[in-house]
C-alpha cells in the first residue's frame, strides 16, 4: 500500500507574479560588490523568484534592489536576504531568494 502526502503549501506569503527587473548585490559594498541583473517572476513580502544571467551561490547573503514599480510600496527598495535555490535553466540560472525579514504591511 501506498501513502500520499497531502501537499502542504510552505510559503507563508502570497506570491504575486511579475516581470520587474531588480539587481541583485553580493560581498561589501564599500569594496567591490558583485552585481547580477535579476528578472522577477514573482515577489512576496517574504522572498522572490528569479531568472538570472549568472549563478548565485547558495545561502549567499544578497541585498536586492527593487524598483519603485515591483508592485507596491512595502515591495521597494533595498531588501536583504539569503539564496535558497540556485537552478540552471537553459542560458540562464533560476534563483530564489528568502528576505531576512518580511516587509510589512501597509496600513
Amino acid at each position: 500500500m501506498v501513502k500520499t502526502v497531502p501537499f502542504i503549501e510552505r510559503r507563508r506569503f502570497p506570491r504575486t507574479s511579475t516581470d520587474a527587473k531588480a539587481t541583485a548585490v553580493s560581498g561589501n559594498w564599500w569594496e567591490s560588490p558583485s552585481l547580477a541583473r535579476l528578472a522577477l517572476r514573482d515577489l512576496s513580502t517574504g522572498g522572490l523568484s528569479a531568472d538570472c544571467e549568472v549563478a548565485l551561490p547558495l545561502s549567499e547573503m544578497v541585498t536586492v534592489l527593487l524598483p519603485s514599480d515591483s508592485l507596491s510600496d512595502r515591495l521597494t527598495g533595498n531588501r536583504t536576504g539569503r539564496v535558497v535555490r540556485c537552478r540552471r535553466l537553459g542560458e540562464a540560472y533560476h534563483v530564489a531568494v528568502a528576505f531576512d525579514q518580511p516587509a510589512m504591511a501597509a496600513g
